[in-house]
């Protein structure tokens, strides 16, 4: 794998990882078919934009793994316990398993002034258009029927 940075440190590198489930993959996994989605006490690999923006080394990390199913939605929580991380994804549990929302817990700060934090997100509206087509100032009305700023 290849690794850029612009923090001083974490310069150019180049390294290789060792096989185990993905963190960005979950998302995918979820959409496609969450019976597959692995359980119990296993080794992931973290989704990159964490690793990086709170500068934690690329490798695989333990993390507990669980699925639930309440009403109409279905949970799948990942625990870290050395990173002290939570990720929740909620999704529908039927066919076509939409994510509906989803929330990280982690720490912000370090040290004895380290807070933890929650980032929450709630997908509000959808719209199946040629999303790749919708990328200029023509197109800002889209953010307004999405329920987002201009």
């Amino acid at each position: 794998m290849n690794s850029h940075s612009y923090f001083e440190g974490e310069a150019d590198k180049q390294f290789n990882l060792p096989k185990a489930h993905l963190e960005n993959e979950i998302w995918n996994l979820i959409r496609i078919d969450p019976a597959e989605l692995p359980t119990g006490k296993i080794d992931m690999i973290p989704s990159f934009e964490f690793l990086k923006l709170n500068h934690r080394e690329a490798k695989a990390y333990k993390v507990s793994a669980k699925k639930a199913t309440e009403d109409s939605l279905s949970t799948y929580t990942l625990s870290y316990p050395d990173l002290n991380r939570t990720l929740k994804i909620f999704y529908q549990k039927d066919f076509p398993f939409e994510i509906e929302k989803w929330e990280e817990i982690t720490p912000s700060g370090s040290g004895e002034n380290a807070k933890m934090l929650t980032t929450k997100a709630i997908k509000n509206k959808r719209l199946k258009i040629d999303y790749w087509n919708k990328n200029g100032k023509n197109d800002l009305s889209l953010r307004e029927k999405l329920g987002l700023e201009k």
